[in-house]
C-alpha cells in the first residue's frame, strides 16, 4: 500500500490488521494468490465475515427504508404494503 494511502486509512482504523485478507504489493502476488481462489476464500471467510460486521453492516440496500422509517415512523405491518 502507499505511503499516502496508509496515512489516510490509519486515520481512521489500522488497516493492516483489520484487512480481510492478504495485502500485496505488486501484480506477481495478486496472480500467485489467484491461482488458489478457492482456498483464498475459504481461508479468508472469516474474516471478511468479521470485516463485513465491522464496517459493512448497514450496506444490505435498505438504507433509504431505515432514512424513512426514522423519519416518518416505522410503517404499520399490512398497510400500504
Amino acid at each position: 500500500m502507499g505511503e499516502e494511502k496508509k496515512l489516510i486509512a490509519d486515520l481512521l482504523f489500522d488497516f493492516a490488521s483489520s484487512a480481510p485478507g492478504p495485502l500485496v504489493r505488486d501484480a506477481s502476488e495478486v496472480v500467485e494468490l489467484l491461482r488458489d481462489i478457492g482456498g483464498l476464500a475459504a481461508r479468508c471467510a472469516p474474516d471478511i465475515a468479521a470485516f463485513n460486521e465491522r464496517f459493512q453492516r448497514f450496506q444490505d440496500g435498505r438504507a433509504a427504508e431505515r432514512v424513512a422509517d426514522a423519519f416518518f415512523g416505522s410503517p404499520v405491518r399490512g398497510q400500504g404494503q
